[in-house]
C-alpha cells in the first residue's frame, strides 16, 4: 500500500532531509582530483518535487572547502585521504490544496574520507560525515516551530571504471549508506510523527563519462536506490530511480564551472512521486 503523507509529515520529512543531506551529497571517488591541494566551491541548487497533491520547491546555496592528500601504498594499491567542510542555506515552499508552509534551514558539516585504488582501477571509497542544522518552519505565513538537529552519515562505495572508445569510460558502482539523525525541540503532535531517524540505503549505479583534452568532462549516471526499512524513506517509497546529466568546464589550470540536472522518481507504489533538481557551481583550486 502506498504511504500517504499528510502536509505536516511532508514538512517534517523535508526538515529531516535537510539534516541528512547536510551541505550536499557525499563526494564521489572521481572528486579526488588534486592531491595535496585545497579547493573551494560555491553552488546554488534548485529542485521541484511532486508527491500526490503536494508540490515542493527548494532553493539552496552550498559552500564547500576540501583538501585531498596521498597516504601511501596499501595492500597493493594507492590510498588517498580527503577532508571537507561545508555550509548550506536552504529554503523550501510546500503547498497543498489545504495549506502552505515555508521552511528555511542552515547546516554545517565536516567529512573525512579514504579512497583505495588498485592497479586495475578497482576502487573502494569510504566516507564519514557529521553535521548540525537549524530549521525554521512557518505554516500559512506564521512561524510555528524551530527545530535543531545533528547527525552523521557513513558510506562505502565500490566500483571499477572500464575504458571504452573515444575517451569514454563506463563505471558500474555499488554503494551502501547509513544515516542517523537526532532532532531537538519537536513538540509532540505539533507537526506529525518522525517515522524513522536512521536510514540504511543501497545504491546500484552506472556512470558514463567522456573526458576532453582541456580537462573538461561530460557525464551521465543512472542510479537505483533501495531503503531497507520501508519507513525510512519518508518522501519517496522504498525504491527510487534517478537519472543525472552534468559536466565540468575547465576555465584555467585552477578553476572550473560545473553543472548537473537530476530527475528522480519513486518506483512501485510510489511511481507518482517525482522530483527534478539542478545545480551550477564554481570551483577554485589553491
Amino acid at each position: 500500500m502506498k504511504k500517504a503523507l499528510t502536509p505536516s509529515a511532508t514538512i517534517l520529512a523535508l526538515v529531516v532531509s535537510a539534516g541528512m543531506s547536510m551541505a550536499g551529497p557525499l563526494q564521489g571517488h572521481s572528486d579526488y582530483g588534486f592531491a595535496h591541494d585545497v579547493h573551494s566551491s560555491i553552488a546554488p541548487d534548485r529542485s521541484n518535487e511532486n508527491f500526490g497533491d503536494r508540490h515542493v520547491t527548494t532553493n539552496s546555496d552550498d559552500q564547500q572547502y576540501d583538501t585531498d592528500f596521498y597516504l601511501g601504498e596499501v595492500a597493493g594499491g594507492d590510498m588517498f585521504g580527503r577532508v571537507e567542510f561545508g555550509t548550506t542555506h536552504s529554503s523550501s515552499d510546500v503547498s497543498t490544496r489545504l495549506a502552505s508552509a515555508g521552511i528555511s534551514a542552515d547546516s554545517y558539516d565536516a567529512t573525512i574520507g579514504a579512497l583505495w585504488v588498485a592497479d586495475s582501477m578497482l576502487y573502494i571509497d569510504g566516507q564519514f560525515r557529521y553535521g548540525a542544522f537549524d530549521s525554521r518552519i512557518g505554516l500559512n505565513g506564521q512561524n510555528i516551530l524551530d527545530i535543531d538537529g545533528s547527525g552523521y552519515q557513513i558510506s562505502v562505495e565500490v566500483g571499477k571504471p572500464f575504458a571504452l572508445w573515444n575517451d569514454l569510460t563506463l563505471t558500474p558502482q555499488v554503494e551502501v549508506t547509513y544515516s542517523d539523525i537526532d532532532l531537538d525541540n519537536v513538540p509532540g503532535g505539533q507537526i506529525g510523527t518522525l517515522v524513522d531517524s536512521d536510514t540504511l540505503m543501497a545504491r546500484l549505479g552506472l556512470r558514463a563519462e567522456r573526458t576532453f583534452a582541456n580537462n573538461s568532462m561530460l557525464y551521465g549516471q543512472i542510479d537505483i536506490y533501495h531503503a531497507f526499512d520501508n519507513e525510512a524513506s519518508m518522501v519517496f517509497g522504498q525504491n527510487t530511480a534517478a537519472l543525472s546529466i552534468g559536466g565540468n568546464l575547465s576555465l584555467s589550470d585552477h578553476s572550473q564551472l560545473y553543472a548537473e540536472i537530476t530527475s528522480e522518481t519513486g518506483l512501485g507504489s510510489s511511481s507518482n512521486d517525482h522530483s527534478v533538481s539542478w545545480n551550477i557551481g564554481f570551483a577554485v583550486q589553491f
